[in-house]
């Protein structure tokens, strides 16, 4: 399902220097998971020069997209990376009761919700990835997901819950 690899993007330099611009091309739409039973806003960045009727380009699955989407795709921009982000956010932009339900793997008596990652988890593999690989031209064996501080937790998690194969490598990713 996901690669096991771990996606180093320093996005603590950001604070220091700004953000490399994206300039390839940024879908958005709404997608209602019923796995989940909520809505999500999905923004799909497209590199520069992406051909719909090219081959599949590696995809990076961005937790907090909403958020974090758009400077992780003009990193990977910046650095010569030629994959597809696809971020994974809310239509309210950071939702902190909405990140702690989908994010987190046990409940926590101390929030109204949490403990929601494995219908989450349901979500990005039996929904959202059929429908990037049927709208658009990506690497079905070359998907990596990522998240920071709490969309870490869920990132490790999912990564943990996948059946375990040996890790491929992208050429896109070895630069």
């Amino acid at each position: 399902m996901f690669q096991a690899r771990l996606a180093v993007v320093v996005l603590g330099l950001t604070a220091c220097a700004p953000t490399p611009e994206f300039t390839g091309q940024r879908d958005v739409f709404e997608f209602d998971s019923q796995s989940v039973g909520d809505s999500f806003e999905i923004s799909v960045h497209l590199p520069p020069g992406y051909d719909s009727s090219g081959a599949g380009r590696p995809v990076l699955f961005q937790l907090d997209g909403s958020v974090h989407g758009e400077q992780v795709s003009g990193i990977a921009e910046s650095l010569g990376l030629e994959i597809v982000v696809v971020g994974i956010g809310y239509d309210d932009g950071f939702s902190p009761n909405r990140r702690r339900r989908d994010d987190s793997p046990t409940v926590d008596t101390n929030y109204d919700q949490s403990g929601g990652a494995d219908e989450f988890l349901s979500f990005v593999t039996t929904e959202l990835f059929p429908r990037i690989e049927g709208d658009y031209q990506v690497d079905v064996n070359d998907r990596t997901i990522m998240g920071h501080s709490q969309g870490g937790l869920a990132a490790a998690y999912f990564a943990l819950s996948q059946p375990a194969h040996p890790p491929s490598t992208s050429a896109a990713l070895r630069r």
